[in-house]
């Protein structure tokens, strides 16, 4: 018997609206994603309200794209964006909006993203 090999399909990418909507989400729920903050107690928050978390964000996310956004998709973009973020300025000024955002989250600063609203 031969094996049929199904090819995925790739899903779209994030366009600059999802970002956005992913930054604004990860600023205000900062301290259950991060542990930044009163709730960085990961023993007493729980792996479980973590994820919970993240599917909020996923929800978020997927409201305003094109396809339908898993809460591993978000993490592992947050991840991706965070990376090119440190690598390119992390010790320094980085030089696109985007990075500059996610190193102000990081830090803790305020971005001014939950002012402007969406």
């Amino acid at each position: 018997m031969e094996a049929v090999a199904v090819a995925r399909r790739r899903k779209v990418n994030f366009s600059k609206r999802e970002v956005r909507v992913l930054l604004e989400e990860v600023e205000r729920l900062r301290g259950p994603l991060l542990g930044i903050g009163r709730d960085c107690n990961i023993a007493r928050r729980g792996q479980q309200s973590i994820e919970q978390a993240w599917d909020h964000v996923a929800q978020c996310v997927s409201a305003v794209a094109p396809v339908r956004r898993q809460h591993r998709d978000v993490r592992k973009k947050w991840a991706d964006l965070k990376w090119a973020a440190l690598r390119a300025g992390g010790h320094g000024e980085a030089t696109d909006v985007v990075s500059r955002t996610i190193l102000r989250i990081i830090r803790g600063e305020e971005t001014g993203l939950q002012q402007k609203g969406r």
